[in-house]
């Protein structure tokens, strides 16, 4: 009788292991190719992007020049390209798709070099559609 609610409960438990939401810190390490990739609809793919992409431009929008802002932006810069240039494998058109509308969708956010950064990888993957 006691290791059937043992046994219960320890199922319950991994259930809502593995159903927690991911973060963003854990979106990019599987957008990086850290972890294993989730399947997601399109439009649920293009919003993890989008979160991603969030955390990962507000350093680039820093006016500090001290070394540990210049080192968070670099790092932000490599990783938002490494995700970017990850779309842009063979067979992922879906989600090169996906990351180039959440790219679109944040070059009005305020910050100029942030905005020309998502203008570069946008040169990586962008598609006919995405230039006026």
């Amino acid at each position: 009788m006691m290791s059937r609610k043992w046994m219960g409960a320890l199922l319950v438990g991994l259930l809502a292991g593995g159903l927690r939401a991911q973060t963003t810190d854990d979106l990019i390490k599987e957008f990086s190719g850290a972890t294993k990739a989730v399947e997601r609809t399109p439009d649920a793919l293009g919003e993890a992007y989008g979160k991603a992409i969030d955390q990962l431009i507000a350093p680039l929008n820093g006016e500090a020049m001290d070394d540990r802002s210049v080192n968070a932006r670099s790092a932000s810069q490599g990783t938002l390209q490494t995700i970017v240039l990850r779309t842009a494998r063979p067979g992922a058109e879906v989600e090169r798709a996906a990351m180039e509308k959440a790219l679109l969708s944040r070059l009005t956010q305020p910050g100029v070099y942030a905005c020309v950064w998502l203008l570069r990888q946008l040169q990586w993957i962008g598609a006919a559609p995405s230039v006026p």
